[in-house]
């Protein structure tokens, strides 16, 4: 994927993949976020992970997608499902230990940089409005405003 300048007069930058399809932005700095976005996606999509059954000690390759099942299955109609960006905290929250167990998301978790995985949060309560960052990985506050 790359950014190229838009063509078709109905934006100024275009983030075209590989397969030639295409998403238009005003500002280069969204189309470079949203690239990032989508490549970090990408790779955590391609990723397999050697999961252990802690019942049965038998090993198995998963996808990504199959840990988000797993993370997110049986869970109530409230439930805010899990995914690419936050998977290692709703697996050590949820499932490592309980029923399988995965050294490299283990490792994710204790062994990152909060500030490297920070992400923005903003919701409303109550009529006020909270903002502020927090870690990606664990869920770890590390700002309000």
């Amino acid at each position: 994927m790359e950014i190229v300048r838009c063509t078709n007069g109905v934006g100024v930058w275009e983030v075209v993949s590989d397969n030639g399809s295409s998403q238009v932005f005003d500002l280069r700095s969204d189309a470079e976020n949203f690239l990032k976005i989508m490549t970090k996606t990408y790779k955590a999509r391609a990723q397999v992970f050697l999961v252990q059954d802690m019942g049965t000690n038998e090993s198995y390759l998963w996808s990504l997608p199959q840990i988000l099942e797993e993370i997110n299955k049986d869970r109530s109609s409230e439930w805010t499902d899990y995914d690419e960006s936050d998977y290692v905290e709703g697996w050590c929250e949820w499932v490592e230990g309980e029923y399988f167990s995965c050294e490299e998301i283990k490792k994710k978790y204790h062994e990152h940089d909060c500030w490297d995985n920070a992400q923005p949060y903003e919701f409303e309560e109550h009529g006020r409005r909270y903002h502020g960052w927090e870690c990606g990985i664990c869920g770890k506050l590390l700002q309000t405003g």
